[in-house]
Parts: C-alpha cells; sequence; structure tokens
C-alpha cells in the first residue's frame, strides 16, 4: 500500500494544475467566443480536401484504434523480448499501462461532456443554435462537444508512451497534438476549446498516473 508521502502529493500537484489550467483556458476561449471565431473563420475559409485530410486523422485517432494499436504493440514488444531470451515483463506492463488509463480519462471526459452538454460546432453553422447554449445530460452525441473525447484519449495514451519511451516522447506527443488539432481543424467535430480541454484532462490523468505507477514500484522494491 502506498504511504502518504509529502513529495508525491507535491510531485501530483503539477499534472493536477495542467488539467485545471487547461480546462480553464477552454472554457475562457468558449466564454470570449475564442474557439467561436475561429470556427467560423474555418468555415468562410472552407476548403473540402483538407476538411477531408482532417476527418481522416480524426478517424484514424479514435480511442478504440489506439487502443488496439497499444495492445498489439506489446503483445509484439513481448514477443520480440522473448524469441531473443530477454523477456522484460515491466516494459510490457509500461505499454499496456495505457489502456487503462486512456479507460479513465475516457470515463471523466464523457462525465464532463454530459454535465456541459456544450454543442458542437455544426448546431451552431448549420443549425443556427447559439454557441454559448448548453443542454446538460442530453444523451444526444450532439451535445457532447466539450471536452474533445479525441484530445483526451490521444494525449492519454501519447503521454503515458511518451514516459514509458523517453526516446520516442516527442512522436507520441506530436501525433497527439496532430489528432486533437485535426478535431477542431475537421470544422464540425468541436471547437478549439474543446480540443484544449480534452487535451489538458488526458495528458494530467496519464501523467498523475505514470507518477503513482513509478511511486508504486519503487515501494515495492524498498519493501
Amino acid at each position: 500500500m502506498m504511504h502518504a508521502d509529502p513529495l508525491l502529493k507535491q510531485a501530483l500537484m503539477a499534472p493536477l494544475a495542467l488539467v485545471v489550467w487547461g480546462m480553464a483556458l477552454g472554457v475562457l476561449m468558449w466564454g470570449t467566443g475564442v474557439d467561436v471565431a475561429i470556427q467560423v473563420w474555418l468555415n468562410d475559409n472552407y476548403a473540402q480536401n483538407f476538411n477531408g485530410v482532417m476527418r481522416l486523422i480524426g478517424e484514424l485517432g479514435k480511442g478504440s484504434l489506439q487502443v488496439s494499436v497499444c495492445l498489439l504493440a506489446g503483445l509484439a514488444w513481448w514477443l520480440y523480448n522473448w524469441l531473443y531470451g530477454k523477456v522484460d515483463c515491466r516494459r510490457f506492463v509500461d505499454i499496456l499501462g495505457a489502456v487503462p488509463v486512456f479507460a479513465l480519462a475516457g470515463i471523466l471526459n464523457w462525465l464532463l461532456k454530459l454535465g456541459v452538454g456544450r454543442g458542437r460546432p455544426k448546431e451552431f453553422l448549420w443549425e443556427g443554435t447559439s454557441p454559448y447554449a448548453v443542454n446538460p445530460f442530453e444523451l444526444s452525441a450532439t451535445w457532447w462537444s466539450f471536452p474533445s473525447g479525441h484530445s483526451c484519449s490521444a494525449f492519454a495514451i501519447g503521454v503515458w508512451l511518451g514516459f514509458a519511451f523517453p526516446r520516442w516522447r516527442y512522436l507520441f506527443w506530436g501525433l497527439a497534438a496532430l489528432v486533437s488539432f485535426s478535431r477542431f481543424l475537421a470544422l464540425t467535430p468541436h471547437y478549439f476549446g474543446d480540443v484544449v480541454a480534452g487535451g489538458s484532462l488526458g495528458a494530467g490523468v496519464a501523467w498523475a498516473s505514470w507518477i503513482l505507477w513509478q511511486h508504486y514500484k519503487r515501494e515495492k522494491i524498498t519493501g
């Protein structure tokens, strides 16, 4: 069992601050109309080919696909090490750890979506609904814009894997950013504020989970 270590609590303050500030920035963009203005500009300068590419990136960034890739990567890593007689269960767990982190971040993100009830950009751009209208606890995904689920899952998995494989961290974090940006650049799925809030939530959950995981391993070693 992990002890109430003051240093651990201090370490967890950084990911907590990331989530709080990210959420606050997302709400600020919404409240000031900055992210609404961005969607209006994208709509006025619509380019079908660009929009299609952004939608494709968004589809490839679905959480279910990312989890499948993590599972396959974990299996490939284990097989590689097994074939060469270098089975390293710790690294295997480091890869698969992205899955429960993704699940935790996804649940938190969905609860926020449900509680906030922000309409997606298409409701504003195509249906004339006010971008400030909310419909909390609506079960239709039309009202699940804030925060972005794709951004949350992409950063949850990307940040976790970035810590697990430091040499590749910028690749993982860059891919997470690409998936996230595609969600508002594709015009109708999300506003920019949704992406900022979702990304910060996913990154914060992954960061905090990594800190707790490392603390747990140290406790197991020391005793």
